[in-house]
């Protein structure tokens, strides 16, 4: 137990000192496209997604209440990019199977539509959407950032072949692939690193 106190709080350490970059000036953009998107739901992916990558998150509501096609969602989207924007992420629904959908190097949505449960009129099955939504945001930062999918089933870049998978999946990236791979990913994009908060350990 020990051990394993001393390899995290290397880890801790270890991430504070890399992430302890000068600032470059650009963020990972989130923003929501259709209707029906639910209140506070960008803000809360666009906290967790910059406390989970520890990368600076830029949160925009345009509040556009349209469906599109994927051909015009591309279209409307590069409009919403701003010059600090590394890349954006778009909260919205893509026809198709597929939750996550990369349009170009610098837009890929997330189709809300596939990941609500069949009843949404209770807060657990909220918080269970909500939920799967971080988790597919981060697959999507992971995706613009050439991130492949990891082995480690407790991280968020773990295939999973359905919701069940998806809901059981870790929520975070492991320190691998956030310390060896999307570190260097995020730099190369010129995103702002920011360091991770400390966390105080209480003895009962």
């Amino acid at each position: 137990m020990k051990a394993i106190i001393c390899l995290f709080m290397l880890w801790l350490f270890a991430a504070e000192q890399m992430l302890a970059s000068d600032p470059a000036g650009k963020a990972i953009g989130i923003t929501t496209l259709g209707a029906n998107v639910e209140t506070g739901l960008v803000e809360r992916v666009g906290r967790y997604v910059e406390a989970k990558y520890c990368a600076r998150v830029s949160v925009r509501q345009p509040g556009i209440s349209t469906n599109f096609a994927v051909g015009s969602l591309l279209k409307v989207s590069t409009t919403l990019l701003q010059t600090n924007d590394a890349f954006l992420v778009v909260l919205t629904s893509v026809p198709g199977k597929e939750p996550v959908v990369k349009l170009d190097d610098s837009i890929v949505c997330v189709s809300l539509g596939m990941l609500k449960p069949a009843e949404m009129d209770t807060a657990q099955a909220l918080e269970q959407y909500s939920r799967r939504v971080e988790k597919e945001a981060m697959r999507a930062v992971g995706l613009m950032l050439g991130l492949t999918n990891c082995p480690n089933v407790l991280c968020v870049l773990s295939l999973h072949r359905n919701q069940a998978e998806l809901d059981a999946k870790g929520c975070a990236l492991c320190p691998p692939c956030l310390l060896f791979k999307a570190e260097e990913a995020l730099k190369g994009k010129g995103v702002d690193l920011i360091k991770p908060k400390k966390v105080l350990l209480k003895r009962k």
